[in-house]
């Protein structure tokens, strides 16, 4: 079977070539258009390191002094420290609440977080490595609101977050001690940091957590935690609920029925959202969910497109084998036989010029790049999946696009296939 599927096609080689030549060029269009596709969706699923399913924000803010609820003799920093420490109890005491953390206003997932860099001191490794940095307030159960997990090695969440911390101590991700100490063993450590003239810095890595990317939407997860002094001015509640809680639900209620109540002092929360919201949210601002709809609806219409021209061309020049499958049939081929010659030549076809549109486009994409998921994943320390590796790149994507080229034949050959087979030799031969 296959020598005549190959030898059918070598023999009609000039009926099919403009076909060819069409798979080839539609290839090296798939390949650019499921790239992007392909990339966004594989960053949207990778996982943030946190659980935010079922986390909620809650922006605390300060009565104006002319609101008629401002106390005046709440003002002074003992009163704030204790007006805020009384409202983060009433948070937890609310239904559905499981924990509560007071967490600074540039928290995991916003904007304008600081970008800063370390060097072990190893004189054998003199690079300076930039990660973003996310500050947190010691004992109020930070990791374990977020979900965040502990690595092997290291003292778990809760210790982390109850123990008590220097001016520079850091909780670090395992992703970020792995580009100092391979070996994982990053607790005990400690970075450098040149400070003003010849000054050198020294931080103590007491912790190591399990990546967590800093934005939803950009590929790292390297992350530094560094501890600092509890403020309530800017400072927002973190409330992470129990399991079978509705998000959506306990935000609404708490909203428009609750948030009154929990006025105390002069605190009061000005806006309560879930994180899954601030996600959106953010993806949003930065233009990702606008450019990966568009990827999206881009690749349905191309394929919708494509199933059409490709099947219309496979369905055309299937329809002219009527009199050659009824000289096969009149030879003793079956019904079977026919469908499967037709349709093995398509299939044989479509993967060769699959395999040379993708090898085409590979010389293009070794000039200018594969996909990279956008500006916001042109940052440092990039994620080591494939779509970073080159090699898995390509591979994959050659994978999906030649898979589509092969469908499109399939549907392009199958149906009217059948029809020929369903012809008798007889017929076949008088209407020659």
């Amino acid at each position: 079977m296959f020598r005549l599927i190959f030898k059918n096609l070598w023999n009609l080689r000039r009926r099919y070539m403009w076909l060819f030549i069409e798979l080839i060029i539609i290839t090296c269009i798939s390949w650019y258009i499921v790239d992007a596709a392909a990339v966004s969706i594989a960053d949207s699923k990778v996982p943030t390191g946190y659980d935010s399913d079922r986390l909620a924000l809650l922006e605390v803010s300060s009565l104006h002094h002319h609101d008629h609820r401002y106390r005046e003799d709440r003002t002074d920093s003992l009163s704030q420290e204790q007006d805020y420490n009384t409202l983060l109890g009433k948070m937890r005491r609310l239904d559905g609440v499981e924990r509560a953390s007071v967490i600074p206003d540039m928290y995991i997932n916003s904007s304008g977080l600081v970008m800063t860099s370390y060097n072990s001191g190893n004189p054998a490794d003199t690079l300076i490595k930039s990660v973003y940095q996310v500050s947190f307030y010691p004992g109020q159960e930070f990791f374990e609101t977020y979900g965040i997990r502990s690595a092997p090695g290291s003292p778990t969440v809760e210790e982390l977050s109850a123990r008590s911390y220097g001016p520079y101590d850091l909780v670090i991700t395992k992703d970020y001690a792995d580009r100092f100490w391979p070996d994982g063993d990053a607790v005990g450590k400690r970075f450098v940091r040149p400070f003003n003239e010849g000054d050198t810095l020294y931080y103590n890595i007491v912790g190591v957590t399990e990546g967590v990317r800093y934005l939803s939407h950009t590929r790292t997860n390297d992350l530094v935690f560094r501890p600092a002094k509890l403020r309530s001015e800017g400072a927002s509640i973190l409330v992470r609920l129990a399991p079978g809680t509705d998000v959506r639900a306990w935000v609404d209620n708490l909203a428009r029925n609750e948030s009154a109540g929990l006025i105390t002092g002069n605190f009061y929360i000005r806006q309560v959202r879930s994180y899954s919201d601030i996600i959106s949210f953010g993806e949003y601002a930065n233009g990702v969910t606008a450019d990966r709809s568009m990827m999206i609806v881009l690749l349905v219409f191309f394929l919708f497109n494509l199933t059409l021209g490709v099947t219309g061309s496979f369905f055309l020049q299937t329809r002219r084998r009527v009199t050659e499958m009824g000289v096969h049939r009149s030879f003793g081929a079956n019904r079977s036989s026919v469908i499967s010659l037709l349709m093995g030549e398509g299939v044989a076809l479509a993967t060769i010029a699959g395999v040379i549109g993708c090898l085409i486009y590979m010389q293009f994409a070794m000039r200018f790049g594969f996909n990279n998921g956008g500006v916001n994943n042109n940052g440092v320390n990039l994620i080591d999946n494939w779509v970073s590796n080159p090699v898995s790149h390509f591979f994959i994507i050659s994978g999906i696009v030649i898979a589509l080229i092969l469908v499109c034949t399939l549907l392009g050959t199958y149906f009217p296939a059948r029809k020929v087979s369903r012809v008798e030799p007889v017929d076949a031969l008088r209407d020659e």
